[in-house]
């Protein structure tokens, strides 16, 4: 009879733990609902380190956090109210009479400066432009073959993706984090100036513009660490699939939207577990949710016909 294995007692992150195994009339496994969610069921300890190397990896973005928190700000007060100067000058020469007044003008707002300690975090954020990219490289390899169904080595895999396409990754996650950091400052910039009808276009225009390049997020690095392509390549074969996989693109994008609003309802009334989850695995759940479309779409286009086409044979999956 043989005997339990004692290492496999507290194992809950352990990526290379077995799965429960397949059943025997189990129904095949496509690209569906059913088995979106099944995959997902057998890999959860995969994807719990996943989201581990996606926060760990990107470590810059602790420090660009701790700066918009203001935890190293210089602050002061300072009075709130236009009138209160003047009520301060009447208050020197009849402070008990103007005392009223001074309960309803003289109410103080905090004031905030970047220090020198806040300017040191910004720069040390910018680290994140060379962990970005290759983190998104090494994850994106991780995540097709949980959903392509092939055998997973999170940390091998990891590595081997992110040696493998370190270059092109860092040239395009720098030149990804610029266009997300364009995108979010545009939204802003619009959205505050929104009265005007120039503006107003602009506003939806780049609504429009973040959409496609949301969709395109999906495939860019999913082909990037599948297929030898060029930058401009991969640009362009991922704006055709933000518009031919539409439809499959706005599920994923609602089912992101879906586990985000979990979350956030979680942060409102369990804070505690609604901070600490995107560290845990939100961010992994929402990366499996577009790569689980965003793969079955290459693969119908781009894989399934290359092997036909070199094995006519061959069956599809």
């Amino acid at each position: 009879m043989q005997q339990r294995s004692p290492k496999k007692r507290f194992r809950l992150f352990d990526s290379q733990r077995e799965g429960p195994g397949v059943l025997k009339n189990e129904r095949p496994l496509k690209y569906d609902f059913y088995s979106y969610f099944v995959r997902m069921g057998r890999n959860m300890n995969k994807l719990l380190t996943v989201n581990i190397l996606y926060v760990v990896g990107n470590f810059p973005l602790f420090f660009l956090i701790a700066a918009l928190a203001g935890l190293t700000n210089i602050t002061s007060t300072a009075p709130d109210n236009l009138l209160f100067p003047a009520l301060h000058g009447v208050m020197l020469h009849d402070e008990v009479g103007m005392l009223p007044l001074f309960g309803v003008l003289g109410g103080q707002a905090e004031l905030s400066a970047y220090s020198t300690g806040t300017y040191v975090l910004l720069g040390l954020s910018a680290l994140l432009i060379f962990t970005f990219g290759p983190v998104n490289a090494g994850t994106a390899y991780v995540l097709r073959n949980i959903v392509s169904g092939e055998p997973v080595f999170v940390w091998g895999d990891f590595w081997y993706a992110v040696k493998r396409n370190w270059k092109q990754s860092l040239v395009y996650g720098i030149l990804d984090a610029l266009i997300l950091a364009i995108l979010s400052y545009d939204f802003l910039f619009f959205l505050k100036n929104f009265a005007s009808l120039p503006t107003s276009v602009l506003f939806y225009a780049t609504i429009a513009c973040a959409i496609i390049y949301g969709f395109m997020r999906y495939y860019l690095y999913l082909m990037m660490v599948t297929f030898d392509l060029s930058i401009f390549k991969l640009i362009k074969n991922a704006l055709i699939f933000s518009i031919l996989g539409f439809g499959r693109n706005l599920l994923a994008t609602i089912g992101i939207a879906l586990i985000f609003l979990v979350n956030l309802f979680l942060f409102v009334y369990i804070p505690g577990l609604g901070i600490a989850l995107p560290f845990v695995i939100t961010v992994a759940l929402m990366s499996y949710t577009s790569g689980f479309v965003a793969y079955y779409k290459i693969k119908d286009v781009m894989i399934d016909p290359y092997y036909t086409k070199t094995d006519p044979s061959a069956e599809e999956e």
